[in-house]
């Protein structure tokens, strides 16, 4: 499987119909094929790093992991709160990075998943356990509390579909936040270059990047709340309206998923120390203006959740 992907590189990044184009088509495949040194040491770089970023991956069949894998994009904020949620109850797992474009047809044969929408995070378990959203990880970690777990149940006492819906507005403002960004990273090179890999933060690798990064901006244009900065402020005044009823210190009366994933959420208005990696100029394009003036109170109050409850780099549990 792994042996496709550079002809999967050369055919979707290289192999367009150009009439004076630097490739030669082959006639019985239809894409692009290396002619020249340049071109074949373009190749045998982008090959080296697949190879490297292969090198972490494991080679167990779904069913028969000796441990849960965490499949994630380490800067996506859907990775962040199932991380949060997996080091608050101390559950044991891998991480493993996803690299959008090159590692899709690897994520695609271990989940079975060959032709439907593939986002992540994705946590495949024994038995042919496979969780794909946040949400769905975040009760499986509550299930299989490690031995240092030390907090409380996520989830205890409050009604599945209030949860549900608090997560509904964390993705709501993170949808508007991720389309920023990656407009953003669009016309910035060096916030797409910051959240590559180091074999790819050259001028190959973000070349590479803002071609799927175009992708992406299509595969969620259509997500609620993506072109709506007043829904995305509406979530916000809701959650300063739950604060202040329930006692301004958790949204739900006790520490629960819904302050994770707002506090998650708040990271399009203020990037937290410790809980986005230290990208500035990605941090710069995913934060919507003026809104950390007008949320200063949600400001404040996710700094006090992230300094009582926040592990530092959510990697409680975890073996990289």
């Amino acid at each position: 499987m792994f042996q496709l992907i550079p002809q999967y590189f050369f055919m979707h990044s290289f192999g367009q119909r150009r009439k004076n184009g630097p490739f030669t088509k082959s006639r019985k495949h239809d894409h692009a094929i290396p002619t020249t040194p340049q071109e074949w040491r373009l190749s045998l770089r982008f090959c080296g790093a697949l190879l490297a970023l292969n090198s972490t991956a494991d080679h167990y069949p779904c069913d028969s992991f000796p441990m849960p894998v965490l499949y994630s994009i380490r800067f996506s904020p859907w990775t962040l709160k199932a991380k949060w949620a997996l080091a608050h109850y101390d559950a044991q797992h891998t991480n493993k990075e996803f690299l959008s474009g090159v590692t899709d047809a690897i994520l695609r044969w271990k989940t079975k998943n060959f032709c439907g929408r593939l986002t992540v995070p994705i946590l495949i378990g024994e038995g042919g356990v496979v969780l794909t959203e946040s949400f769905e990880i975040a009760q499986w970690a509550g299930l299989n509390k490690g031995p240092n777990c030390q907090g409380g149940d996520l989830f205890d006492g409050v009604d599945a579909d209030v949860m549900k819906q608090w997560n509904q507005r964390s993705d709501e403002i993170l949808n508007y936040s991720r389309s920023l960004a990656l407009q953003g990273m669009m016309n910035n090179g060096d916030a797409t270059k910051q959240t590559l890999p180091k074999l790819l933060q050259n001028s190959l690798g973000v070349m590479i990047a803002k071609r799927f990064l175009r992708k992406l901006t299509k595969k969620y244009e259509n997500e609620p709340g993506t072109n709506s900065k007043e829904n995305a402020r509406e979530c916000l005044v809701v959650l300063r309206e739950a604060l202040a009823k329930s006692g301004g210190e958790y949204i739900t009366g006790s520490f629960s998923y819904a302050d994770i994933v707002m506090v998650i959420a708040l990271l399009a208005v203020y990037p937290f120390n410790g809980v986005m990696p230290a990208f500035p100029e990605f941090q710069e394009a995913f934060t919507v203006p003026g809104f950390s003036e007008e949320f200063a109170d949600l400001v404040e109050w996710g700094k006090k959740i992230v300094a009582k409850h926040h592990h530092a780099g959510s990697t409680t549990g975890a073996k990289d």
